[in-house]
């Protein structure tokens, strides 16, 4: 399993961070495209995306930023925090759910505490963030 993340809206720029793909739904792996269809509605799904590591997958992004908070090293360092703070001044929706466990998300709708709620999901022990946000 793997950590997954969808987001609906407009995607920002991300060529300065290093190894970092964007992967339109219609192109990505059935699981991802089946919680699409049941998390957002369709007029939402015509703009969803999500980011994955350009060797690996969604989860490399996550894995990646919790190594770096185990170094001590600070949670606004990681490619993951640098491309959460892009995306949600664009997101109109963001789905974040590990392997098949999509039902009943948490909502947030502040970005504040979405990011909060990331770095203390990544930080846990497994690494694994539940949440949906959606602009007010």
């Amino acid at each position: 399993m793997s950590e997954f993340f969808l987001v609906s809206g407009r995607q920002p720029q991300f060529d300065d961070i290093a190894n970092i793909e964007v992967v339109q739904l219609n192109q990505t792996e059935d699981i991802v495209a089946r919680a699409g269809s049941e998390l957002f509605a369709p007029s939402d799904l015509t703009d969803c995306w999500y980011l994955r590591d350009t060797e690996g997958c969604a989860d490399t992004l996550f894995t990646e930023a919790q190594e770096a908070l185990l170094d001590g090293k600070p949670f606004e360092n990681t490619r993951l925090y640098r491309a959460f703070s892009r995306i949600l001044p664009e997101a109109r929706k963001i789905a974040l759910w590990y392997g098949s466990d999509w039902a009943n998300l948490p909502l947030v709708s502040e970005a504040q505490t979405f990011m909060e709620r990331l770095k203390r999901d990544i930080a846990s022990p497994t690494a694994e963030a539940w949440m949906m946000f959606e602009r007010k």
